[in-house]
């Protein structure tokens, strides 16, 4: 993210935006006491929010400069993923994960990717989505269903 915490006031004055997006790949930036001023600033605007892109990497480098590097261990990425979507509920936002591939995962640069196909992650980031249409959430989306 690395926004002042400000920013949606930037956006908060526009009346052709009723939904403002965020991404966020810093671990830090995907702690819920990191996303709850955005919240509370979208909020106070009248507008919703949403994580719009999100990812755990695949690699062992840095979350948030994820080019290439070594695997990381499943069991450690199948940690991060609940982890970091738990922050995300708990802030009270709805999330869509970058990105779920309708094959198995190649593995190539910046690799947040999970594959549907014979990927260990997989049922995570199921588990995970599952746990989120739970959560309590601090926007109402209800005027965009159809």
């Amino acid at each position: 993210m690395r926004f002042s915490t400000d920013f949606i006031q930037t956006f908060a004055t526009c009346d052709a935006l009723d939904v403002i997006s965020i991404h966020a790949y810093g671990t830090g930036d995907l702690s819920t006491s990191a996303l709850q001023p955005y919240v509370l600033q979208a909020q106070s605007a009248g507008k919703n929010l949403i994580v719009e892109e999100w990812g755990a990497c695949y690699f062992n480098t840095s979350n948030n400069d994820c080019p290439t590097g070594d695997a990381l261990s499943t069991d450690t990425r199948n940690a991060n993923i609940p982890n970091w979507a738990e922050q995300i509920d708990g802030a009270g936002l709805a999330w869509l994960y970058w990105e779920v591939l309708p094959n198995a995962d190649p593995h190539q640069s910046y690799d947040y990717e999970i594959g549907v196909v014979d990927d260990p992650s997989w049922s995570t980031l199921q588990q995970a989505a599952k746990a989120a249409a739970q959560a309590t959430a601090a926007f109402e989306f209800s005027a965009y269903l159809l």
